[in-house]
């Protein structure tokens, strides 16, 4: 019994990111080396370091209950499994009473309670947005709320494809654009999104817009700064100044924890797993 992991990270849930999911709560994030590999057009990304292959990240077996353990001691809220395709490497990695989300990319179908799906196509080829769309097209068949990334190497409309037609069964749609072209072309290409997706994210730098509005106020109901939440106007699950409801799934916190700030930096703190190979929870 246990488990092979290639990192262990202790991270808020905004900088995965998922921005619908406990909001202002955090994560332990195992990082499974990757059971596939693929070519990654242009660097830049850090997806691009987990689509080297397997042969990058060497694994250390955990005992059972050190996961666990660790969960408990950091205090978390969500289980999150890490990496490229983690669902293929993870096994039966569960830990009571904690929700499990996953990075996917279309190679397999995860079944954890909440998902990022992210589209890698314009990094390793076209042809693995149909993946994707059809990785979105099940999940919504089988209720699982679920996230949309997508990696642009430039903000063009065209980039999205047919992942745009299915984006709008997303709870929410995440840009990560490499090149955001002084940041007005980025911009433009984020409203432009936002007449046709609710909640729209762009992750680009300086320029990057990650609050959430009301799609029918256009209040900001979910304030953030990089990977932490800062505060929120949510009365309830709904808009604090018109009511409508705000998709969200887990508990919300009023802001994250300014512990898990210092610790993580915004960012994720990782660890190697040899560090607990003789821990007992």
């Amino acid at each position: 019994m246990g488990v092979s992991a290639a990192l262990i990270g202790h991270s808020t849930l905004e900088s995965i990111p998922l921005f619908h999911f406990y909001p202002g709560g955090s994560a332990i994030r195992l990082a499974f080396r990757p059971r596939r590999s693929l070519p990654c057009r242009e660097g830049g990304f850090e997806i691009c370091e987990w689509m080297k292959g397997p042969e990058a990240f060497p694994e250390v077996r955990l005992p059972h209950g050190v996961v666990e353990g660790l969960a408990r001691r950091w205090g978390v809220d969500v289980l999150f499994l890490e990496g490229f395709e983690p669902w293929e490497a993870a096994g039966d990695v569960k830990v009571e009473g904690l929700p499990v989300a996953a990075r996917a990319h279309g190679f397999s179908l995860p079944a954890a309670d909440y998902v990022l799906l992210e589209d890698v196509s314009e990094l390793a080829g076209a042809e693995l947005k149909r993946d994707v769309a059809r990785v979105a097209s099940w999940l919504s068949s089988r209720g699982t709320p679920f996230e949309l990334g997508v990696y642009l190497l430039e903000p063009r409309l065209e980039g999205l494809g047919e992942v745009l037609e299915v984006a709008p069964l997303a709870r929410a749609l995440h840009l990560y654009v490499r090149d955001p072209k002084g940041g007005g072309a980025a911009k433009a290409l984020y409203a432009e999104l936002k007449r046709r997706v609710p909640y729209v994210y762009l992750h680009a730098g300086i320029h990057s817009e990650l609050d959430t509005y009301c799609p029918r106020c256009g209040a900001i109901v979910l304030q953030r700064h990089e990977g932490a939440l800062r505060g929120h106007f949510v009365r309830e699950g709904k808009c604090g100044r018109c009511g409508l409801e705000v998709p969200i799934s887990g508990s919300l916190r009023e802001r994250t924890s300014r512990t898990l700030l210092k610790l993580a930096r915004g960012g994720v703190a990782w660890y190697n797993p040899l560090m607990y190979l003789s821990f007992k929870g």
